[in-house]
């Protein structure tokens, strides 16, 4: 069984010195004297499209029951789907941050001063060409919710391609800490690995299509098939 997963882990092209971890647990062993730390272990999910723990970065209230995972629903409210034409990752920075509902003041100009300074390397870079915010370079503003941004390329960036190729789906978060930056991606690799909300935002379904399915994922209904009988006409 490990040798099989060491394989999986080398076809994603990352290091199996320190994956020793059990499969289907969170606890990661040491071994050798490598680590692979939670911060590590979330960048080979979202590199690999693989669902991280739940439990991987959320914290335990007073009365030791851990805290509600974050809602995806309400961050990509806040932040929304917005569309970029060209391939040059300048404009598409500029694009995200005059999209922003910011909620504190120069919000928009902050988010893109922080999102140009990290250009490129503010992203971490998947197969199947999309980007998602660093688990390593947050975006940190004085924001009271977390805010996720879903902008769709009409082409290649230029910029932020690495050995994926070219991304044209971007997926940005705004958080107002660490922690909550960490949570948020936990869930965003969970909700990509379930395999439906990629498809759909780069199908360009309607919004609304979009919202549903991350509030159905937000409840753990994501897989459920439901039918809604019509009243009968008299």
């Amino acid at each position: 069984m490990m040798r099989r997963f060491r394989n999986a882990v080398k076809s994603l092209g990352a290091s199996t010195l320190g994956v020793p971890w059990r499969v289907g647990s969170s606890r990661v062993p040491l071994r050798r004297g490598h680590s692979f730390s939670p911060l590590d272990r979330l960048e080979w999910s979202l590199r690999g499209g693989v669902a991280a723990p739940l439990d991987l970065f959320r914290t335990r209230g007073a009365d030791g029951d851990l805290d509600l995972p974050p809602s995806l629903y309400a961050a990509l409210r806040a932040g929304g789907i917005i569309e970029h034409r060209g391939g040059k990752l300048a404009p598409l920075l500029e694009s995200i941050a005059a999209g922003h509902s910011s909620d504190f003041r120069h919000g928009r100009a902050e988010l893109l001063a922080r999102l140009r300074s990290q250009g490129a390397g503010g992203f971490l870079l998947t197969r199947g060409r999309v980007a998602i915010s660093h688990p390593r370079r947050p975006l940190i503003l004085p924001v009271t919710e977390p805010s996720l941004t879903v902008c769709l390329a009409d082409e290649a960036v230029e910029g932020a391609g690495d050995e994926f190729g070219g991304a044209t789906t971007f997926l940005v978060l705004v958080c107002p800490t660490v922690g909550v930056h960490l949570s948020m991606l936990t869930a965003l690799s969970r909700l990509i690995a379930a395999g439906r909300f990629l498809p759909l935002v780069e199908s360009r379904a309607a919004d609304e299509e979009v919202m549903d399915h991350v509030w159905l994922h937000d409840c753990g209904l994501d897989n459920e098939e439901f039918s809604i009988p019509l009243g009968s006409a008299d």
